[in-house]
């Protein structure tokens, strides 16, 4: 792979290193790919004196000319790497077989599975138990989405435990360092196709950089180190 993705660079003349699907984001210096994958397990070395968190603030991953790997801030303009992989029903397949073995719950009407965590943790840890299970944070794409992520709330409302309170669950989105609010995946809300705020929100009450979906299906800014319930999804 670093070798296509090498040979791609001197086609197009990329003289800077470009993004990776790489960060540390879920746990600072420990680098994983968006798939969960370790990359101290991989083949993929770092370049001399890196990583190095320069500033405290290097936490994805650019690959330099020589296929080096380096941490830089996830705020910086650089080109990246996109991947797209095998055919749909393929996906399908294998997120349906993950889905069961993490006890997720398919949804046709969506594409994805979910799965409610009422046991509440930060936003950097729900994020992590995401991962951990092949999926993320769930995001919502559009108002159907929306009314379903409700209706599993108040399905599972009543098995929250520990949360600061239950009038909301952590989903996928926060806003970055630049003060867009954007999904983990870097789109802007808009573009993922759903930005409907609850009444008076966001409001940034006490620091709210955190995203979750209100009861009512809308979404609702929340603290990042406060622990909520959370929805993950796992998608094709």
């Amino acid at each position: 792979m670093a070798q296509a993705m090498l040979g791609t660079m001197k086609v197009h003349k990329l003289a800077s290193s470009v993004f990776i699907g790489a960060t540390g984001i879920l746990s600072k210096g420990d680098f994983k790919s968006l798939d969960g994958t370790d990359l101290a397990n991989t083949a993929l070395e770092y370049a001399a004196g890196e990583p190095n968190n320069a500033n405290n603030a290097e936490d994805c991953l650019a690959m330099n000319e020589v296929g080096a790997l380096e941490d830089v801030s996830c705020s910086r303009l650089l080109p990246y790497f996109c991947r797209k992989e095998s055919t749909k029903k393929c996906r399908v397949t294998h997120v349906k077989s993950l889905c069961k073995n993490h006890g997720y719950q398919w949804e046709s009407h969506t594409g994805s599975c979910y799965k409610f965590h009422g046991a509440a943790k930060t936003w950097r840890l729900a994020l992590a138990t995401c991962h951990s299970e092949g999926g993320h944070l769930a995001i919502i794409n559009n108002e159907i989405e929306s009314k379903l992520l409700k209706k599993i709330y108040k399905e599972h409302v009543e098995n929250i435990d520990g949360a600061k309170e239950s009038r909301h669950a952590l989903i996928g989105f926060r806003r970055w360092d630049d003060g867009e609010w954007a999904t983990i995946h870097g789109e802007s809300l808009v573009n993922a196709g759903f930005s409907q705020w609850s009444p008076s929100e966001p409001n940034n009450s006490g620091g709210e950089k955190c995203g979750s979906i209100h009861d009512n299906g809308l979404l609702n800014d929340a603290p990042c180190d406060e622990p909520f319930a959370f929805i993950c999804e796992i998608s094709p």
